[in-house]
């Protein structure tokens, strides 16, 4: 009798008796079979070592995915991954029960950590008291945590008072885990800071507006401030500033989708005599912000790749040093993979408006002394189709 691979399915398998040329088809009543990369693959839902960081067992083969610490006071101490969503848990406090579900005892966690692996279970000997084995096992909807009470154990626990024909039952709340890339999935906001690459490039030139918008002079990226607008000196001497803003964002996982995405810039002082719109707008500048890249980063600051966002701030309404403002831009835009990035400009600048005085504000950059000022992103983040798969 032989497998026929290519009549399998999620709960069965088919055979084949060479002799009669008869099939048997065998039903399970759980999932033997998962789908992947074009046929169906048996089931495995051994633990293994894992290779993923921060991770000490794994188990990847069994039509979702699993990865749990060594630590039980690991943060998060579990990670399920299904269908491509994640979704992740802590462990919370010990809970006594007895048969009839009533909450007898509740402890604080210990600090235990994983010392044996049988097959598809982590265990923990000897948890909380000696003859308590602890079991965690991964099911791909709600995993468990559970125990078997020895003998010994069980008859210290009745000195605890239970009811007559009680015997106590352990477990442990598994808590959905609500910090770093996870806290994101549950509609809470992360911060990415702005990276000490941001800065300004600016063009200058003595009696040539549009030479001075059209060509760049000079790169500052080690000032705690940034300029954006343009100035006319002595009636003769045009300058044209444009800023540069970067965001680390690869920290979101592949599998999520971004909900929401606000860019937030703080301001420093304002020497505008002419007012104008601080526009926003999205362009993967390169690193580093001047050199070689000096005149491509200061050409491209809009138009062209350059995606509008939207006007930050008009300064005819406020440009206040220390105020933050914000503005919310395209969640497809944030890169999830590398570096968000986005320049500020004149609205002016933009229209070809030649100046006749001062018309720039200075914006905070993230070399500005502490964190306070920063510009940052607050973005949310959901796995992709999470109501539906938890």
């Amino acid at each position: 009798m032989k497998e026929v691979t290519g009549d399998r399915w999620e709960y069965g398998k088919c055979f084949h008796h060479e002799q009669t040329s008869c099939r048997t088809y065998i039903v399970h009543s759980k999932p033997v079979h998962f789908w992947d990369a074009g046929r169906w693959h048996e089931v495995d839902t051994n633990w293994q070592l894992s290779s993923r960081p921060g991770f000490a067992y794994e188990m990847v083969a069994a039509g979702y995915q699993v990865w749990a610490a060594q630590n039980l006071r690991a943060t998060p101490f579990l990670v399920v991954r299904r269908r491509g969503v994640e979704k992740a848990y802590t462990l919370g406090g010990v809970i006594w029960k007895g048969r009839w579900g009533q909450r007898k005892k509740v402890a604080n966690l210990p600090n235990a950590s994983v010392n044996q692996v049988r097959r598809d279970a982590l265990l923990v000997k000897d948890f909380v008291l000696k003859g308590v084995t602890l079991q965690v096992i991964a099911d791909p909807v709600r995993p468990v945590v559970l125990a078997e009470v020895g003998a010994n154990a069980l008859e210290k626990i009745t000195k605890w008072d239970w009811q007559d024909d009680q015997v106590p039952a352990l477990t442990v709340d598994l808590v959905p885990y609500s910090g770093g890339v996870w806290g994101a999935m549950l509609g809470v906001a992360t911060n990415y800071p702005g990276e000490t690459a941001d800065g300004e490039i600016y063009g200058q030139n003595n009696g040539t507006y549009a030479t001075a918008r059209s060509t760049s002079t000079a790169t500052d990226t080690a000032s705690t401030t940034l300029r954006v607008g343009q100035n006319c000196s002595g009636g003769v001497i045009f300058t044209v500033y444009r800023g540069y803003l970067s965001f680390d964002t690869s920290a979101i996982a592949d599998s999520f989708s971004v909900e929401t995405a606000t860019l937030y810039v703080c301001a420093d002082s304002d020497l505008s005599f002419t007012d104008f719109l601080v526009k926003v707008y999205r362009f993967a500048w390169a690193e580093a912000l001047g050199g070689g890249n000096q005149e491509a980063n200061y050409d491209g600051a809009y138009g062209g790749s350059a995606t509008l966002e939207g006007t930050l701030q008009d300064t005819a309404t406020a440009w206040t040093a220390g105020t933050y403002y914000s503005l919310a831009v395209t969640p497809a835009g944030v890169n999830k993979t590398g570096d968000t990035k986005y320049t500020l400009v004149s609205s002016r600048d933009v229209d070809g408006t030649q100046p006749s005085g001062n018309e720039y504000v200075f914006a905070r950059t993230a070399d500005y002394a502490g964190t306070g000022s920063d510009p940052y992103m607050a973005i949310t983040v959901a796995p992709a189709g999470y109501a539906a798969i938890f």
